[in-house]
């Protein structure tokens, strides 16, 4: 069946399935965190919708951690999906690769070069410079936890 002009099915072809918001590059996800939120979402009310209704709107990036925001096209109810545990607060994705950068002696610019050859964007060097500021807080936390080696 042809998709008419104002035809129901091309109605229905450009308002569920053509993506409204374009993403490029990669991102660093936790993957089981990630999947658990868009389990967890199920279905909603009014009208029964699921995570297949909605439509990505925008993202919102800290450092390498992002939250996408979506809407759902039946009802217009608003989620957000997160790619990073912000409850980690130690051990988040940013101070992660702070850490990283850090133990292996290379600094912001070695680091934001290493992220743009695989297309990941970086934090904005003031974050950087903030989670650098504040390692050695985190790494005696994480000691305390035994959550890292005893230096």
């Amino acid at each position: 069946m042809a998709a008419l002009p104002g035809s129901p099915l091309l109605y229905i072809l450009y308002n569920f399935c053509a993506p409204s918001f374009p993403l490029s590059g990669r991102r660093v996800v936790d993957i089981q965190y990630f999947m658990d939120q868009i389990i967890k979402s199920g279905n909603h009310a009014p009208f029964d919708c699921s995570f297949l209704h909605m439509e990505l709107m925008k993202e919102e990036r800290r450092g390498l951690a992002s939250t996408y925001i979506f809407r759902c096209r039946l009802c217009n109810i608003i989620q957000k999906i997160h790619t990073d545990n912000a409850d980690c607060r130690d051990a988040d994705v940013n101070t992660g690769i702070v850490f990283g950068a850090t133990s292996i002696g290379i600094e912001y610019s070695q680091c934001n070069e290493l992220l743009t050859t695989i297309n990941v964007p970086l934090m904005a060097a003031n974050t950087f410079a903030s989670k650098e500021r504040n390692l050695a807080t985190v790494i005696q936390h994480l000691q305390a936890k035994n959550e890292i080696w005893q230096l």
